[in-house]
C-alpha cells in the first residue's frame, strides 16, 4: 500500500508513542477485556468505533450510546477511548444536554 503522505492527509495533533511490542501488549490486554464485556457480535463495531476516532477528519457522523446495567465495562471502555485520544482531542456531552440544548 503506498501512502500519500502530504500535509493535507496528515493528523495535527501528536499522540503518545509506544514500542511495537508494547502496542502489541496493549491491543492484546485491550481486546481480551473488551471480549469479556461485549457479546462476540458487538466487538467488531466497537473495534470499528476505536479504529475511526483515529482519522483526521470522520468518515462516518455517527454518535454512540452504551446501554446495559453497572460494573459492564461500558465506563471502562469510554476511558480507554478517551485515554487514547488524550484530553485534547474529545469532548463528551451528556444526553440531557442534548436533549436540553439543540446545539450542545
Amino acid at each position: 500500500m503506498d501512502l500519500n503522505h502530504n500535509f493535507p492527509s496528515c493528523a495535527t495533533y501528536q499522540q503518545s508513542c509506544f514500542t511495537s511490542s508494547d502496542a502489541l501488549l496493549l491491543w492484546q490486554n485491550t481486546k481480551q477485556f473488551l471480549s469479556e464485556v461485549l457479546y462476540s457480535e458487538d466487538l467488531p463495531l466497537i473495534e470499528e468505533l476505536g479504529g475511526s476516532i483515529l482519522y483526521r477528519k470522520p468518515i462516518q457522523h455517527v454518535a454512540f450510546i452504551l446501554l446495559g446495567g453497572g460494573r459492564n465495562g461500558k465506563g471502562v471502555t469510554i476511558k480507554l477511548f478517551s485515554q487514547l485520544l488524550g484530553p485534547d482531542n474529545y469532548s463528551t456531552r451528556s444526553l440531557h444536554e442534548f436533549i436540553k440544548e439543540r446545539f450542545a
